[in-house]
């Protein structure tokens, strides 16, 4: 719970939060910051007396660990950014008690493992963004309780295959990012239920060329 001189700050303090009780921002983003800050862990106590924390921005490129418990008292919570997320999984639970969570992104350094229960409480969430995170293949699971998701970034992943089911539950979807991938096929009904579909970026892929079939139902789109 110290900052020394190279800007690492070892373990995030909790006595920020215990002594700001009504802190609603914590943006400690190195691109934000004249210099370097970065955390190298996040206890079950570092957020805990942060109760009306609304947005919290981290710079986790030094990250070495995570507690499953890190924002249990943080109800509030309405928007999350991770900056290279420096960690090979997230815990399961790590979200679970974030049902105001509006907006979530993480650009990742390596290679991450996802649990399939990982964004299950996340029923608000509207933008999702994981970027750089390593991801080839997409678990359904991921996305079975979004209801009003609409913006979707997976910018920078190891996808190689789009099915008919890969976001068929994501209905109110308006925004799907899936530049910088290495996808080689997409399903000609990938898209069908994406009707409110307004941007679809599939640039720095492997296609061979567009097919009709993925925009049949696409009459909302205006950006390709």
């Amino acid at each position: 719970q110290v900052f020394p001189s190279n800007g690492l700050m070892v373990i995030f303090p909790r006595i920020l939060c215990n002594t700001f009780r009504n802190l609603r921002e914590i943006n400690l983003n190195e691109a934000h910051l004249s210099y370097s800050m970065k955390v190298w862990g996040i206890t079950d106590q570092s957020f805990s007396g942060c109760s009306q924390l609304d947005s919290l921005r981290l710079d986790l490129s030094e990250l070495q660990s995570i507690d499953a418990n890190a924002f249990i008292n943080n109800l509030q919570l309405r928007s999350i950014e991770f900056t290279s997320f420096q960690h090979s999984s997230i815990p399961e639970n790590l979200f679970a008690n974030l049902a105001n969570l509006n907006i979530l992104s993480i650009t990742c350094t390596q290679a991450m493992h996802i649990p399939s229960e990982t964004f299950r409480a996340l029923t608000k969430l509207t933008q999702l963004s994981l970027q750089s995170c390593g991801i080839f293949g997409i678990n359904s699971a991921w996305f079975e309780n979004f209801q009003n998701l609409q913006r979707l970034s997976l910018f920078g992943n190891q996808l190689q295959f789009i099915s008919s089911t890969t976001f068929a539950s994501l209905t109110t979807l308006d925004s799907l990012i899936l530049d910088t991938n290495q996808i080689e096929m997409i399903s000609d009904s990938a898209f069908r239920l994406l009707t409110r579909l307004e941007t679809l970026v599939l640039g720095n892929n492997r296609l061979g060329a567009l097919r009709p079939a993925w925009f049949e139902t696409l009459t909302n789109l205006w950006q390709l």
